[in-house]
């Protein structure tokens, strides 16, 4: 990066100092420049997201929502599990009626999937255990119902217990999650 300053303008009323630059940076992924996200989620007002995701257990809402937050997206809480049980077939229900229901909580996006998981065989003669995971996810703005991203992800681990399905799920939500993310910000980049 080179820089030049061009004007400098004191003003001894304010007691500030302005400085203007000319600067040749260069390009860099937006979506791991956390300084650059904060300037994008600003420009795009500061976006609400939701998540509703069908699945076993938290594992991959929990890891996803993470995720949203340390790249400073402001996540809206849907509830916990109870609150969310009056909204029985949530899944099953159209793209249409389940963003409506999420704007109902003040997100102007919405991620909706699914994530699964199941443990497989034995490894070799030991105690381990293989599990695979997998998880689709797609997030679509709550008042056009636009798809910003779609985004997939798989995720195996060995393990002597359940824990390996939780290592699974985390594994997938991470490659879909970083993948989803990253095709938001390069669409918001572009409006």
């Amino acid at each position: 990066s080179t820089y030049e300053g061009v004007k400098e303008k004191p003003d001894t009323e304010t007691n500030i100092y302005s400085v203007t630059v000319e600067a040749a940076v260069k390009e860099g992924n937006l979506q791991d420049d956390l300084n650059s996200m904060g300037l994008l989620m600003r420009r795009m007002k500061m976006p609400r997201v939701a998540v509703a995701l069908s699945e076993g257990d938290d594992t991959a809402s929990g890891q996803l929502l993470r995720m949203l937050k340390d790249k400073g997206f402001l996540v809206v809480d849907t509830g916990s599990r109870e609150d969310v049980e009056q909204f029985k077939g949530l899944m099953t229900m159209s793209d249409g009626r389940r963003s409506d229901l999420m704007k109902k909580y003040g997100a102007e996006v919405v991620i909706l999937g699914s994530a699964r998981g199941q443990a497989g065989s034995n490894v070799g003669q030991s105690n381990m255990i293989s599990y695979q995971a997998n998880i689709a996810l797609k997030a679509l703005k709550t008042d056009s119902k636009e798809v910003l991203a779609t985004a997939t992800g798989s995720g195996t681990a060995v393990h002597v217990g359940d824990a390996g399905l939780a290592q699974a799920l985390k594994l997938a939500t991470t490659v879909a999650g970083n993948d989803l993310l990253r095709q938001i910000t390069k669409q918001w980049s572009k409006e």
